[in-house]
C-alpha cells in the first residue's frame, strides 16, 4: 500500500514552493478550468495544514493504525512531495 502526499519543502526551497502554490497553481488552474482553479486555491492552504498536523512520523502512525506494517516515508520532488508505503497482509 502506498500514498503520495504533498509536502512543504525545507526553508531553502520554501520561497519557490510559496510562489508555486500561491501563484502558479491557481494561474494554471484558471487557464484549464474553473474547477482546477478552485483545486489550486484549496491546495495552497490545505498542504500546509496537513503537514503541520502530520509530519513523517505522523504519516507512519496513520499507516500503522490502519494495519499497515513496515511503514516507511521518503521525501521526493525537492521536498515538495512525500511517498508513504508499507504492506498489509490480505486477510
Amino acid at each position: 500500500m502506498a500514498a503520495l502526499e504533498f509536502e512543504v519543502p525545507s526553508k531553502g526551497l520554501w520561497p519557490l514552493w510559496w510562489v508555486h502554490t500561491r501563484l502558479v497553481m491557481p494561474a494554471v488552474g484558471r487557464v484549464v478550468s474553473r474547477p482546477w482553479y478552485e483545486v489550486g486555491r484549496f491546495l495552497r492552504g490545505s498542504i500546509r495544514r496537513f503537514c503541520a498536523e502530520y509530519d513523517s512520523d505522523g504519516l507512519i502512525r496513520l499507516f500503522i493504525n490502519a494495519g499497515v506494517q513496515d511503514a516507511q516515508v521518503r521525501r521526493m520532488s525537492l521536498g515538495g512531495g512525500v511517498v508513504v508505503w508499507g504492506r498489509r497482509d490480505a486477510g
